[in-house]
C-alpha cells in the first residue's frame, strides 16, 4: 500500500547477498494486475538472474486492465 492509499504489487530483493542494498521492483497496481499474474511475475524475478529479468518484465506485464 502506498502512502496515498493505492494498493500495488512489489518485489523486494537484494542483488549482492545479505549485506547489499534492498531494492524494490513494482509489478503493478492491484486491479490491473491479478494476484495470479503478480505471483507469476515474482517467481520469474526470483528464479532468474535479476539483471536479465527486471527490464524485460516491463514488456510482459499488461499496460491496461
Amino acid at each position: 500500500m502506498t502512502p496515498k492509499g493505492r494498493k500495488v504489487f512489489i518485489v523486494l530483493y537484494r542483488t549482492g547477498g545479505a549485506g547489499s542494498r534492498l531494492r524494490k521492483y513494482t509489478i503493478g497496481p492491484y486491479g490491473r494486475v491479478t494476484l495470479h499474474q503478480a505471483r507469476a511475475a515474482a517467481q520469474q524475478i526470483f528464479a532468474a538472474n535479476l539483471r536479465d529479468v527486471i527490464l524485460p518484465l516491463r514488456d510482459v506485464m499488461p499496460a491496461d486492465g
